[in-house]
């Protein structure tokens, strides 16, 4: 800013024209030009890329022609648009280096503090569920992690995450005997494992993972020097390089183009086990596993949700579509003290939920959904297709928990009457689904209460464990403690630290399946319930982000909601619904009667058929036949149906047919 003030200084601008220009270029935008409103319709950021009014050269002419100088006015524009591109050019330079500095820029900054987050979860989580072989790399503290650098700290956390992953397959497969995983590859009993990871690997003995200090720095180094190795170039020119007979104007030989030097092979480090830890992921093909095939034969028997883009028809289509891009229908109403406020008008309603134009548009698209289309969708999925299954909507936790500082409150008292709503009885249940919006509104999870086998399960589908997340497990089993006993005395009821004891809590994360975008988690939580209600085992493979992308579950979710709404579309929707009748042209009209008389038959009322080779004539059996062509006479003669000038012209008009009528489709 003060090179361009002292620039306009001492190139004899206008004095005016630079103040306002200073105070136009430090108001970045919230000031305006006085008496130049071409310039402010061009705009701040215009005007530092050098797109200036033509008023300015005008009033800059004008001063110059009354100053001592023979600086012309195209030559003062050059210099100042030139003053305008170097501020710019070096806030660009600022702001490139401010953030995509290698060691100092805030994408690294913030990917440094991501990976200090990591680290601390990693760290708080302890390691009671890691076997004792790899416990060494949870007995560093945060001071010595945070020494490490970039790199480091990601291969610290991706091996920490595996050992962890390890140590429960191996729980699993030893239903808790042990949780070493090279306990697992030595056992007989799971020879099928361990020659998963023998086809990898060239020698012919059990693999072992080696998670050792000296193995981790091994790997830290190799990878060290293939960084180091892909900056390296050799600039020394051969003398075999020079190919005899190329030569510059001065008569000098020109050396070949020097090419890059790779490593060595021997240099070059050894390609990973990328399937590592034996079978802890199975090798899958994502594209052909979008949908387990215990998901899919549990949605054929349910909605066909998987498949319902494809069995669509082109006109189902085009009434999804036009239902989904229906435009809002608003109502005006008065306030008590007099002015008037717009509200949306519910288009869907089933039993009760009720929702919007808006808030089922936000299928279509990238948008989060509300707590309206969750709840109808779950209805009439759910709560109305599976037996002894009910689903309690989003806002329950809303009013069941309370924040006062850093203490959660359990309030009953605003929850009690929500299973007088539940015909059989709460613990008449199978099962009983609760959706929660947490992170102040921009993420779904569910709870599953199982009243059989008294557990309670949480699920998330960013797919890693919360400890933030236990609280709802926590008052899920208080709320079932007062639901049990709200007809006992309190002093006849057992102790709750008791009764606790007999429902089991398990954040099961880790088997829901992952969402890869930010924007579809209520969908996986409306499948993933739609899924388990039938008896589906959530895990990780049940169905995928790709498979919820490419069939379009979206649009299969508006398609059952706008099957089951029990209103009719809005005016904006039935407008694309309407069909009229097309009028009929005169010419039209004159085509078909020509076509009707050439397959008339004199004396015949009925249009005559071809049968095979021979033409069938379709007569009337109840009269002769009588030749209808009208003779001489007939034509001389007023038929009855003729009117005189005084009646043509007395007579009144006939009424004007409809054009058309209106068919409303319901959707």
């Amino acid at each position: 800013m003060e090179a361009i003030d002292e620039w306009m200084e001492s190139h004899f601008t206008e004095p005016l024209l630079r103040r306002r220009v200073t105070q136009y270029l430090r108001g970045r935008g919230t000031r305006r030009f006085q008496n130049l409103k071409a310039q402010d319709k061009i705009g701040w950021r215009h005007f530092t890329e050098g797109k200036i009014a033509l008023q300015v050269g005008e009033i800059q002419r004008y001063f110059l022609r009354q100053s001592d100088t023979r600086l012309t006015v195209d030559s003062w524009l050059k210099g100042f648009v030139g003053k305008l591109l170097e501020m710019t050019h070096a806030q660009w330079i600022f702001r490139c280096i401010t953030k995509h500095h290698r060691t100092k820029g805030t994408i690294v900054l913030k990917a440094t503090e991501d990976l200090l987050q990591e680290v601390e979860r990693q760290l708080n989580m302890g390691a009671d569920n890691v076997s004792e072989n790899d416990r060494w790399m949870l007995e560093l503290d945060m001071h010595q992690v945070s020494s490490f650098s970039l790199a480091d700290k990601q291969l610290w956390i991706h091996a920490v995450e595996a050992a962890r992953q390890a140590s429960t397959r191996a729980m699993e497969l030893s239903e808790g005997t042990t949780n070493n995983w090279n306990d697992i590859i030595k056992d007989e009993k799971f020879a099928y494992v361990r020659s998963k990871i023998q086809t990898h690997q060239d020698s012919s003995e059990p693999a072992t993972v080696d998670t050792s200090p000296k193995k981790m720095d091994k790997e830290i180094s190799i990878k060290r020097k293939r960084e180091a190795a892909t900056s390296v170039s050799t600039p020394a020119r051969s003398a075999k390089g020079v190919k005899a007979g190329r030569k510059d104007k001065h008569g000098r030989q020109k050396p070949k183009t020097q090419k890059r030097i790779d490593l060595k092979v021997k240099d070059r480090a050894k390609p990973r086990n990328r399937t590592g830890f034996g079978s802890l992921v199975a090798a899958r093909n994502p594209r052909t596993t979008q949908v387990s095939q215990e998901a899919m034969d549990a949605d054929r028997s349910g909605l066909g949700l998987f498949t319902k883009n494809e069995t669509l028809t082109r006109h189902q289509k085009r009434l999804l579509k036009t239902a989904l891009e229906a435009d809002p229908k608003y109502v005006e109403r008065s306030r008590p003290d007099g002015s008037r406020v717009r509200n949306e008008v519910n288009t869907f309603t089933i039993d009760n939920n009720n929702a919007t134009q808006s808030d089922f548009s936000r299928l279509k698209g990238t948008e989060w959904l509300t707590d309206n289309i969750m709840s109808m969708f779950l209805r009439v999925s759910v709560q109305e297709s599976v037996d002894r299954t009910f689903c309690y909507k989003s806002h329950f936790f809303s009013c069941a928990l309370s924040e006062t500082g850093n203490t959660v409150v359990y309030d009953h008292s605003r929850v009690e009457k929500w299973s007088d709503y539940i015909d059989e009885g709460l613990f008449n249940l199978d099962q009983l689904f609760i959706p929660i919006n947490v992170d102040n509104g921009s993420h779904w999870i569910f709870i599953r209460v199982q009243f059989g086998r008294k557990s309670i399960e949480i699920y998330d589908s960013q797919g890693s464990v919360n400890p933030e997340r236990q609280r709802y497990l926590w008052a899920t089993r208080r709320y079932l403690y007062e639901e049990k006993f709200k007809d006992v005395a309190l002093d006849d009821r057992p102790d709750f630290d008791v009764w606790k004891q007999t429902w089991t809590t398990q954040d099961k994360s880790r088997d829901s399946p992952k969402q890869e975008n930010t924007f579809d988690c209520g969908t996986f939580v409306m499948i993933s319930i739609y899924l388990i209600a039938r008896g589906v085992r959530l895990q990780r493979s049940s169905y995928t982000q790709n498979g919820v992308t490419k069939r379009e579950l979206r649009r299969s979710i508006a398609y059952v909601i706008s099957q089951a709404n029990e209103l009719l579309p809005t005016v904006s929707v039935a407008r694309h619904l309407i069909t009229r009748r097309q009028a009929t042209t005169t010419r039209v009209k004159a085509k078909r009667k020509q076509r009707k008389e050439s397959r008339k038959v004199p004396g015949s009322k009925k249009a005559r058929t071809d049968e095979g080779p021979n033409l069938k004539f379709i007569c009337c059996t109840h009269k002769p036949l009588v030749n209808k062509k009208r003779g001489a006479k007939s034509l001389t003669d007023r038929h009855h149906s003729q009117l005189t000038l005084d009646q043509a012209f007395s007579r009144r008009s006939k009424k004007t047919r409809k054009r058309g009528k209106e068919i409303i489709c319901k959707l």
